[in-house]
This record gives C-alpha cells, structure tokens and sequence, in this order.
C-alpha cells in the first residue's frame, strides 16, 4: 500500500462503516433502535464525506497542480477554503429532519407490578402499548411473550370519534389480553418509532367496558390488564419479539 494512500484508505474505512449500520438498520425490524442507528449512522456519515472532500481538495489544489496548468493557482488554492465553507454551511443538513420522540423515562411501582401480573399469569401472548410491552419484556424475557405493533392499528384509527355529526365506526382491538394505561388519554400511548399517540377518553373507557377487566391497579396513572369476551385468533406468538407482528395483526370482532 502507498504511503500517500493511507490517510485516504482510513477515511474511506471511516465512510463504509456507517454506510454499514445505516443499511443494515434500514433493512431491520421496525423499531426504534434501528431507527436511532440509522440517525446517528448517517452524522457519522456526512463529516467522513466532508473529510473525503477535504482530501480532495488538497489533492487537487497543491499536489497536483502545475506551473502549466490552465488553472490559476490562486484558483486551485481557493478550493480549499471553498470545500472548508460548503463543509460549514452544510453541517446542518445532517442533523435536518431529527426529532426527539417523547417516552416516558421512568417506570412506576403500578407499571412494574402490572408487567409482572402479565408476565406470571397471563397465558399465552398479550399486547400493550410501547412502554409496557417493552419493560415487561426486557425483565421478564423468558417468562412472557408480548407485543406493541399489533395494538398500533388500533391505537391509531380514532375511530369512535365524532365528526359531522356522525361516527366514526371503530376499529376493534386485537383479540388478546391488552394492558392498557389511563395515561393514554393525556399523555398518549407510546408507538415506536413514532411520537406517541392519544387516545380519547370516552374511547378508553369503551375499551374496558367491552372487555372482561382481570387485573387493576390504582395510582396516580391507573392500569388494568383485560381479555376479550369472545375468542379470537391473537397475533401474538411465542419467542418472536416486542415489534413482531406489525404488518398482518388479527383483531377481534364485534367489540
């Protein structure tokens, strides 16, 4: 390997390994850690691209200009300057677009003592929003199988709502066990990689009342773990992951 070469093989190392990450996040689970990689991915990405461009510069302007080159050289060493501006003006564009998503950094006693409920005695799969599931699961990771996309679908058509006078027929929830939150009516129920998402509360409370309540607990942001009336198919299967079943979730009918 030249010895010239070896700042610019190190730079371009530094380039492809972002590149990397960021396809392999974009080609990952709906999540919002890949999310999160891809985003920090491509600032990694767009200072190595502005250090290449620098390289190239210099390159360009002093190493290989000559005394016959048609090009001043005050010209070629104004390239330099040049790349150092449009690396400046550009340095924002890398951070265009970001966002922080609101989540709840903290988990209460009733949340703790809700997810253990759910991990010790509920059979089979169940559902609940972003935050729950995700605690629940990362405690209890060989003890309970839960997910939070198939209760997206849900969570996110408003239906119930009244618009012109008429209704708006619901969208029912999938036909699992649900933990469900009164926080969601406020503060929004958490739907990673998206913002959260509010749910009314005459909607909220249609919810439980259409479904058999098996579990409550009471606090300042109340919880209840419910299981619906009718049998249904649940999409949620055993050892698959949190984000699992975003795509195809089953819902039960006539709720």
């Amino acid at each position: 390997m030249a010895r010239d070469a070896g700042p610019s093989v190190v730079v371009v190392g530094l380039l492809v390994g972002p590149l990397v990450l960021i396809g392999f996040a974009m080609t990952g689970s709906l999540t919002h850690e890949y999310e999160a990689l891809a985003v920090r991915g491509q600032v990694f990405a767009h200072f190595t691209l502005a250090a290449l461009a620098a390289i190239t510069a210099v390159d360009i302007g002093f190493r290989r200009g000559s005394r016959s080159s048609s090009i001043p050289t005050l010209g070629r060493r104004a390239v330099v300057p040049l790349v150092a501006l449009c690396v400046v003006a550009s340095a924002p564009f890398a951070f265009a677009g970001l966002h922080a998503t609101p989540a709840q950094p903290t988990v209460t006693p009733t949340e703790f003592a809700t997810g253990t409920f759910a991990a010790n005695h509920v059979r089979g799969g169940w559902v609940g929003d972003g935050h729950m599931v995700i605690v629940t699961t990362n405690y209890y990771k060989d003890r309970t199988s839960a997910q939070y996309t198939p209760l997206y679908e849900w969570l996110k058509s408003g239906g119930g709502s009244t618009k012109g006078g008429t209704v708006a027929p619901d969208t029912p929830p999938p036909a699992c066990p649900i933990v469900a939150q009164r926080s969601w009516t406020t503060l929004g129920a958490q739907v990673f990689p998206a913002s959260p998402t509010k749910v009314g509360a005459d909607r909220y409370d249609r919810l439980t009342a259409n479904r058999s309540v098996v579990y409550s607990a009471s606090g300042r942001d109340p919880l209840v773990v419910t299981t619906p009336r009718r049998a249904g198919n649940c999409p949620v299967g055993p050892n698959e992951g949190p984000a699992a079943g975003l795509s195809s979730p089953r819902n039960e009918s006539g709720s």
